[in-house]
């Protein structure tokens, strides 16, 4: 992550950041009319990328964050002025705006333009990618460990139950590295916008902005190698499932082709004693004949089968 908001520690003025940041819950609908009545911020259209109307530019962001040991998603839309900065969030306080409100605090610069917040803000959802990513890496180290076990242990793979499981966590987290990978794609538009516009160019961020479109890019890069090793690791595991269905289908095989014939045999001698005296003998040679040799031919059937499938 970029050490940009490093800076030395500086006295955090709540009020001086509420000059700037206006949060405003999703759910809050008075403070909504009055913001569109006053300022203009309308947050009532749906948007897709970034869009200016008005005063205002809407960056929206959907994030991804931890939140113990589950990963929760939330749309974010900055309305951003050159005076305030507006953040359509569901609640207040907003879980992973916490980090950014810490690193205002170390570097009061950041308070002091709507770009500042926007840019501790945009840092701060860039960090909660990372963080899910990292949750995603632990998971992935616990499926691989119990596939290696497995293989290990057994040498044929893990049981049906215990490899669909993994299967499904895999597959889980592939569809949380995807939403990661959307996100990265939102916050790098979001941060490209504060680069050219001139207004945050001279509110003090200097080459800072750079520094978090780079940090941004590498988590999205991050993002993408995490998808990769997952897809390779969700096919070991259905090979896995594989090798231990083929080993069942072969025992299923062997059994069949041992006690088919003997049974498919003593059905017909007993057949001899009772309906087949009262046949002519020409005919009852050619039934027996037959019956004999689909005996043989099942269980060849079935063989071949089960080795086409391995």
């Amino acid at each position: 992550m970029t050490k940009s908001l490093r800076a030395p520690a500086d006295r955090f003025d709540t009020e001086v950041l509420g000059m700037h940041w206006i949060p405003l819950p999703s759910s809050d609908e008075d403070t909504a009319a009055v913001l569109r009545e006053r300022l203009g911020v309308d947050f009532t259209t749906p948007r897709d990328g970034v869009t200016a109307q008005g005063d205002f530019t809407y960056l929206p962001v959907t994030v991804n964050y931890c939140r113990g040991e589950r990963v929760e998603r939330e749309t974010i839309v900055f309305a951003l002025g050159t005076e305030f900065v507006v953040t359509l969030q569901p609640a207040e306080p907003f879980l992973p705006f916490e980090t950014a409100i810490a690193a205002m605090r170390r570097d009061a610069t950041l308070t002091g333009s709507s770009y500042g917040v926007t840019f501790a803000l945009l840092w701060a959802l860039n960090d909660a990618s990372d963080r899910v990513l990292r949750w995603v890496g632990h998971t992935v180290e616990a499926q691989r460990d119990i596939l290696d076990a497995a293989t290990a242990e057994h040498g044929n793979g893990l049981g049906a139950g215990p490899a669909r499981e993994v299967i499904h966590r895999l597959g889980a987290a592939e569809r949380v590295v995807a939403r990661v990978r959307e996100t990265q794609a939102q916050l790098a538009a979001a941060a490209r916008h504060l680069d050219v516009d001139y207004a945050a160019q001279t509110s003090g961020l200097g080459e800072r902005i750079g520094s978090l479109v780079a940090d941004i890019e590498g988590v999205a890069r991050r993002a993408e190698r995490e998808h990769d090793g997952l897809r390779f690791l969700a096919q070991t595991a259905t090979a896995c499932l594989g090798v231990r269905q083929s080993g069942i289908l072969r025992l299923h095989t062997g059994v069949v082709a041992v006690f088919l014939p003997p049974t498919v045999l003593a059905a017909s001698y007993a057949a001899e004693f009772t309906w087949l005296p009262r046949l002519d003998p020409i005919p009852a040679l050619f039934v027996f004949v037959v019956v004999t040799a689909l005996a043989a031919a099942v269980p060849l059937h079935y063989l071949g089968r089960g080795e086409r499938r391995t």
